[in-house]
């Protein structure tokens, strides 16, 4: 069986997409597993065991899209983030099941699966909601948010031997992610100020990460207060970067993709979430072993001061 899942959108999503594919595997061992994601996305996805193929979106080229699909021969398509424009190319490929989640009656149209379920008023994680989309081929006892953690954790393949690297003088290297691409509540730029002030230089090395973009945007002011903070903005791709988060000890983040990516390999990941439905920690939370997350009605007013003690801790 050869099945398409298809999530296009950000780095976070697709990181809790992709264990789809190991539930798919452990109850369809000989499917063949094709997963649609952005340009951008690409090394991400190649970088999961159990995912055979990558494909490349092109939001601009529809026929390119068709002519794909058609190739691929596919079974199945499962549209795990709800797209136009790759429902209508999955329709036109006469894709034998396809299945999404009911968005609008376009949904049904397009899908001759659709799923009826509210992701905004479940209180349940993204990972278990995406999941959700594989009932009509896997068994409901597979839904379980540890074993799919544990899928997480395991099936995303270690360091690519990049030239990446990262201090090794016995301290705790820390990264602190401070942007979000406008895809979550940000902790204020004064509070990454002030906690990189109260943590000791003695004991730890801290890096600054993020876009170039985001180095005008958030990077300069907080590298003038914090001189001894070191600058690592824009200068990786993402199969560096994946690098660089996997030798770090620690990261502090909002809930945006670079979290999700260091609780998954396993580093200290603190998280900084608002008391929301929609974007708060219930959905969001970051999945590994070394998770914390702070959570406030403002993400404004969680204290840097508690959130250095949590780091001070792992430090010991």
């Amino acid at each position: 069986m050869r099945i398409l899942l298809s999530r296009t959108d950000n780095i976070g999503d697709l990181l809790f997409s992709l264990p789809l594919a190991s539930m798919l595997k452990s109850c369809i061992p000989s499917c063949y597993i094709i997963f649609l994601v952005k340009a951008s996305n690409v090394p991400l996805a190649q970088r999961y065991v159990d995912v055979d193929e990558v494909l490349s979106f092109n939001p601009g080229s529809s026929q390119q899209l068709l002519a794909d699909l058609l190739s691929l021969n596919l079974d199945v398509c499962i549209h795990v983030m709800p797209n136009d424009t790759i429902e209508k190319a999955a329709k036109a490929a006469n894709i034998e099941l396809r299945i999404g989640r009911f968005t609008s009656w376009k949904s049904i149209y397009y899908n001759n699966c659709p799923l009826f379920f509210n992701k905004s008023t479940s209180g349940k994680h993204e990972l278990e909601l995406n999941s959700m989309l594989l009932k009509p081929l896997c068994r409901k006892d597979r839904y379980n948010l540890a074993r799919l953690t544990n899928y997480l954790s395991e099936r995303l393949l270690p360091l690519q031997q990049s030239q990446v690297y990262i201090k090794n003088n016995g301290k705790f290297n820390l990264i602190l992610h401070p942007g979000s691409n406008g895809n979550g509540e940000e902790w204020p730029l004064e509070s990454y100020v002030a906690l990189a002030n109260i943590l000791p230089q003695q004991r730890c090395n801290i890096f600054l990460t993020g876009s170039s973009s985001e180095l005008v945007s958030h990077g300069k002011y907080i590298l003038a207060r914090a001189h001894h903070v070191h600058n690592c903005m824009g200068k990786f791709n993402l199969t560096e970067f994946m690098d660089f988060i996997k030798l770090a000890d620690g990261i502090v983040a909002s809930g945006t993709g670079p979290i999700h990516m260091a609780a998954a390999f396993g580093c200290y990941s603190v998280g900084l979430f608002p008391e929301s439905a929609h974007s708060g920690v219930a959905r969001w939370s970051p999945l590994g072993p070394r998770v914390k997350t702070f959570t406030a009605v403002k993400v404004a007013n969680i204290s840097a001061t508690k959130v250095a003690k949590v780091l001070l801790s792992y430090m010991d």
